[in-house]
């Protein structure tokens, strides 16, 4: 099977795990049924040593995609799950021999995790006959207390993010308000204390900075009495130009609680939030917690109706300290019909045709439109191992459709921009590259919606 315009959407930067590390692949590895591609799973052996080549027990091994472009398939092989090393440093780990029925799976990528040392990014080259070798780092040890407004240590559980590729996820509780850990990169960091409320009031510190250096090694770091205090209030409503009762609407955003053009912040990966709330039908919306500083982007999305994405310009707005208020510019969406034929016009069914329309974030990287996450699902994880954190609520399934008996594919709600699309069937090849192109191909004007039509011929592949 082939395919006509879909596109590549790799990351311009990695980012913090914290907020989703299976974001950092844009391609969806799950778009074939289960039942039209059979699926065989293999095994590799990843090898897990420390500075001094000395196998590590006890890592844990996650992965998050494949070949560096695919989300992991958990249509298929389930959700990403940790991986232990044994007391040989060897963990193994279950993989598609393809992916999404039509594509030769050649790596695994993921994260290695140990609580006395830097978590590793892995790039792993499956190999049936040879382990794969990762090698981690010593960290330092990093401890800090924390206090509340009355200057008394917290005596509810808490945790600390950092900015940066591998930003530690371990942190031991050592009592008084006093946690540790010891996997703390060199280098400059940006941290923030975070505290999970009720009725989603969560706390926070303001943004730290933490400079780590070979001298802290033999000592580590102590960092007391940083003050966490309840977040910043967001509201808003949609444009009132967008008809109410509003319906399937959300917003998505992402703060840097120390933006990173700040004149004291040049050169140091910047801390990020993430965070998402629905749309009420009289078009209004609220975050109730968030940090007191820095910058937050807005895209929003409903039924007929998208927000600014990021790509020309976007939606970002300074934080106040106590409450914020923002009004959020919307444009009517598209709604298409992909009219698959052969060569004789008889039209095909069951074929596959998607879009991938994307929302980017400023300064860090993008996503297909509408998915959506929260940070504190990963603090709240972090401090309660039996809480699970939600894979990204991805929307792809909102912009793909297979074609009817009429041959036609129906999707909704496409930004008005959005050219490219996948059109593909086995045994099929696509006769030509197609762009879709909407003002000439304008089919209908119905309830106020517009519906755009595009004519694709699939030719049987020749044997």
């Amino acid at each position: 099977m082939r395919s006509v315009g879909l596109r590549s959407l790799f990351w311009k930067t990695v980012c913090s795990v914290l907020l989703l590390s299976p974001m950092l692949v844009a391609q969806d590895s799950d778009k074939t049924d289960p039942e039209s591609a059979k699926l065989i799973k293999k095994k590799q052996r990843i090898l897990v040593v420390g500075p001094d080549d000395k196998p590590i027990a006890n890592a844990s091994f996650k992965a998050w995609g494949l070949n560096t472009s695919y989300f992991w398939p958990t249509k298929q092989m389930g959700p990403p799950t940790a991986h232990r090393t044994n007391a040989d440093g060897i963990a193994e780990v279950d993989y598609p021999e393809m992916i999404a029925g039509t594509v030769l799976c050649t790596s695994i990528d993921g994260i290695v995790s140990h609580p006395d040392y830097i978590r590793a990014i892995a790039r792993v080259t499956v190999s049936e006959s040879k382990d794969f070798e990762v090698k981690m780092k010593q960290g330092v040890s990093f401890k800090l207390k924390a206090v509340d407004e009355d200057g008394k240590p917290l005596s509810k559980p808490f945790s600390v993010i950092m900015s940066g590729k591998t930003p530690p996820e371990n942190w031991n509780d050592l009592g008084n308000g006093t946690i540790e850990s010891k996997a703390i990169p060199n280098g400059d960091h940006q941290a923030m204390i975070v505290m999970p409320g009720t009725d989603g009031k969560t706390c926070f510190s303001e943004p730290l900075f933490i400079r780590v250096g070979e001298k802290d090694r033999e000592k580590g770091v102590l960092l007391e009495d940083v003050e966490v205090y309840t977040g910043t209030r967001l509201t808003g409503k949609i444009s009132d130009k967008v008809p109410r009762p509003i319906r399937d609407g959300q917003v998505m955003a992402l703060q840097a609680p120390m933006p990173f053009d700040d004149k004291q912040n040049l050169g140091i990966a910047t801390l990020r939030w993430g965070d998402w709330v629905p749309i009420r039908e009289d078009g209004s919306f609220e975050f109730v917690s968030l940090p007191r500083s820095g910058k937050i982007q807005m895209i929003a999305k409903c039924d007929g109706f998208v927000g600014k994405r990021g790509f020309t310009n976007d939606e970002s707005f300074d934080i106040e300290e106590l409450e914020t208020n923002v009004v959020l510019e919307m444009t009517p969406t598209i709604d298409v019909e992909i009219v698959v034929t052969d060569n004789a016009g008889l039209p095909i069914s069951g074929a596959s045709v998607g879009f991938s329309p994307n929302q980017l974030w400023n300064g860090w990287g993008s996503q297909i439109l509408g998915t959506k996450w929260k940070s504190i699902d990963d603090v709240v994880a972090r401090l309660d191992p039996s809480k699970t954190v939600p894979e990204g609520e991805r929307e792809f399934r909102g912009y793909m459709s297979k074609t009817d008996a009429e041959g036609i594919a129906r999707i909704r709600n496409l930004p008005q921009d959005e050219r490219d699309f996948y059109v593909g069937k086995r045994e099929y090849e696509v006769q030509e590259q197609v762009e879709l192109s909407f003002e000439p191909a304008l089919l209908k004007q119905t309830n106020g919606r517009r519906v755009f039509r595009k004519k694709v011929i699939l030719l049987k592949e020749e044997k």
